[in-house]
């Protein structure tokens, strides 16, 4: 315990004082950064106040020497804190140039970086009057802050007069100093260790043994007293200019180390007190309860007496454990009561089953079985048990043993039936026998079950039902080839008998009077009524029987609505029913049986126009519905009652309420519509109510097959 303890306290304790650590260094680095801006500032400000001064303004005219002894002497560049200064006219030509070593104190010659920047591409020139840069520029001679401004009057006023250039040079030092705080070292890093790419060095700085990297800046553990952490600033060009390093003694890692130490031993000293109070406390008050209450579990367990209750002295916790357990007790021995009940009950509810039920252990040896085994076998269940499979058969049925071998070895289910052999009083039986595997808690094998139950009398049954469906089917057959032929065998005198009304009617062989007319044109109408109801009739039967062809084309769902519409025309506009037929996007052609497509809309739309009163209303529409067309015929027509929906598509039938005895019809119109329907492999289904008007809508594939 002390050891886990004493691992996690390091652990937790020292990396809270390492996250300290680290955000010490990190504040420091941010505080180096922050004075070195500062100081970037300065200059940039102290440049302002010498650009935008008329001194300097007529120095840039007449260039005085009496300027540069008075004001440009190495005191001034030191009380000034600058190392550098050009004056340069707007041609890009230096006119003046003074550089002093921050060290030594000694006139330098001006930077080559810093020349070729401000001879070569101009990017410090300041040329009007608000053009101002400051920052880093990396040098031969080190690290350089610069502030270029334009040289205007005291007004800041122009003409520009020129450029000024400051400059101060970085160094470690200059750092120290800006920092202002005790006790850390700050460095350069040496400019050539960033080499041709400047970039890639703080990049590259992880695999020096990093401890973590915060919002750019790195920070490494360097040994057990110093932490280091590095900071890049760019320069002019954003690129990498120079990178500070600050060393920073680890005087906290330090204290926490101190201070786990001293946790770590008081933690200790109480733990060796406690675990010595603990352990005399054990002994005295709760080992020998313990023990005595180990005592009576034994003697329970060993005499399987549930009745028997536990007396305990001790405190309030030993009190509610033997409460417990005397609780326990009593639950244990109501529920193993109930188990016994419940034992009693399964054995009473297998015994009622009227299938035998044989359990066979894994050496095929009858376990257990129902009572019903003394029906089929002839003997008790007493006699049977104990007995092998082999025994309890016989020679009867030797087909049985490898089924119930197999389902012990794979444990898969058997399920066959049997005719039992002609012996004793087996003769003829037909039993269905189902073996199944029985298996432990663990998923083990242990045994089969094998179910068995006569079904003789059920096959007798089934065979007298299959004969009377196959009855049934002929008859249907020959109904519906019976309704065929008669269809073709009235339909061609009855096209003789509408031709010569219609001849008779126009005319052609003498005028007709008033009585003559009507009485013709009763026998057209009569006829055409006729044929249509026996072309129905032959179309019904043609699908029952099989024999309705079914041809594929692609067609135009549109040029159909067309069709129709100027079909039924004189229909919906002698009732004054507005009409109104939309096809939705998606929707151009679809791959089905043409002339079923256009007898299922006709059936519909004229359905629905018989049904509406003058004055309503009738739209048709079709819409893509995934893979499907959805056809949908809505009226506002006398509706139909719910009871009455399951009668509309039975053929010859009608609604039969008051409501629709004046509406003439076979009943054969949605009949056909639904076979159709079903034929094109979709499906119909109907939405109304009375009084307000019927929906019919039709879900056919807009890509079918062939099919008859």
């Amino acid at each position: 315990m002390i050891a886990i303890s004493g691992g996690a306290s390091r652990t937790i304790l020292l990396s809270g004082y390492l996250d300290l650590e680290e955000q010490d260094i990190s504040e420091k680095l941010e505080l180096v950064e922050s004075n070195f801006q500062s100081e970037v500032s300065r200059i940039s400000s102290l440049n302002h106040d010498w650009a935008s001064w008329d001194k300097t303004f007529e120095f840039m005219e007449n260039g005085s020497q009496t300027y540069i002894n008075s004001y440009l002497t190495d005191e001034i560049f030191s009380e000034a804190g600058i190392n550098l200064v050009l004056y340069v006219n707007n041609s890009g030509e230096i006119v003046y140039e003074k550089v002093i070593d921050p060290e030594t104190g000694e006139t330098l010659q001006i930077p080559s970086e810093l020349r070729r920047v401000v001879h070569e591409n101009g990017s410090l020139l300041a040329l009007h009057p608000g053009d101002q840069k400051s920052g880093l520029i990396r040098t031969g001679n080190g690290p350089l802050i610069i502030s270029s401004r334009p040289i205007l009057t005291s007004t800041d006023s122009g003409p520009v007069g020129g450029t000024l250039i400051m400059g101060r040079y970085v160094t470690e030092s200059f750092l120290n100093e800006i920092a202002g705080i005790q006790g850390i070292q700050i460095t350069l890093e040496d400019v050539e260790i960033l080499g041709s790419e400047p970039a890639s060095y703080f990049e590259d700085l992880p695999s020096r043994n990093p401890d973590t990297e915060i919002d750019g800046q790195h920070i490494e553990v360097i040994d057990e007293k110093w932490i280091a952490g590095y900071i890049r600033l760019n320069d002019l060009e954003e690129e990498p200019g120079i990178l500070i390093k600050v060393n920073s003694p680890r005087t906290l890692y330090a204290q926490g180390k101190h201070n786990l130490v001293f946790f770590i031993i008081i933690f200790s000293l109480a733990c060796i007190i406690v675990a010595i109070a603990t352990n005399y406390l054990l002994k005295r008050l709760i080992i020998s309860n313990l023990t005595e209450i180990e005592r009576f579990v034994t003697d329970i367990g060993e005499e399987n007496n549930l009745s028997k209750r536990l007396e305990i002295k001790g405190g309030d916790e030993f009190i509610r454990l033997s409460g417990g357990i005397n609780s326990m007790l009593q639950d244990l021995e109501l529920s193993q009561k109930e188990v016994m009940h419940r034992e009693s009950e399964k054995h009473a509810l297998l015994n009622s089953l009227i299938e035998v039920l044989i359990y066979l252990d894994s050496e095929l040896k009858i376990a257990w079985t129902n009572n019903k085994v003394s029906e089929y076998f002839g003997e008790k269940t007493e006699a049977i048990t104990g007995r092998t499979h082999h025994e309890l058969w016989g020679d009867k049925n030797p087909i049985l043993a490898p089924f119930v071998r197999k389902a012990l070895n794979n444990g898969k289910t058997q399920s066959f039936e049997i005719n039992v052999s002609d012996k004793d009083s087996w003769t003829g039986e037909i039993w269905s026998v189902t073996i199944g595997s029985v298996r432990d808690r663990d998923g083990k094998l242990i045994g089969t079950i094998e179910s068995i139950l006569d079904i003789t009398e059920v096959k007798k049954s089934e065979e007298k039902m299959l004969q009377a469906k196959i009855l049934a089917e002929n008859s249907n057959r020959s109904k519906s080839e019976f309704l065929s032929n008669m269809s073709h065998e009235l339909r061609t005198p009855l096209n003789a008998v509408i031709g010569f009304a219609d001849i008779l009617n126009e005319e052609g062989f003498g005028p007709l009077n008033k009585k003559q007319k009507r009485f013709v044109g009763n026998i057209s109408t009569s006829g055409k009524h006729l044929l249509k109801l026996i072309n129905e009739i032959l179309d019904l039967s043609k699908i029952e029987a099989g024999k309705m062809e079914f041809k594929c084309t692609e067609f135009s769902v549109k040029e159909k609505f067309d069709e129709i519409k100027d079909i039924l025309f004189p229909v919906f506009s002698k009732k004054k029913i507005r009409i109104e037929f939309e096809i939705g996007d998606g929707i151009t052609t679809i791959y089905s049986d043409e002339g079923k497509f256009v007898q299922v809309l006709y059936n519909l739309v004229s359905n629905a126009i018989k049904f509406t009163e003058e004055g309503g209303f009738v739209k048709v529409s079709a819409r893509k519905n995934g893979d499907m067309l959805q056809l949908s015929v809505k009226d506002t027509g006398i509706g139909i009652t719910e009871e009455d929906l399951m009668k509309i598509f039975h053929p010859f039938v009608q609604v039969d309420s008051f409501s629709t005895r004046q509406y003439e019809g076979t009943g054969l119109g949605l009949a056909l519509v639904d076979q159709m329907v079903q034929l094109m492999g979709g499906e119909i289904c109907v939405f109304s109510q009375p009084g307000i008007g019927s929906e019919f809508i039709c879900m056919i594939p807009l890509k079918n097959y062939d099919r008859k």
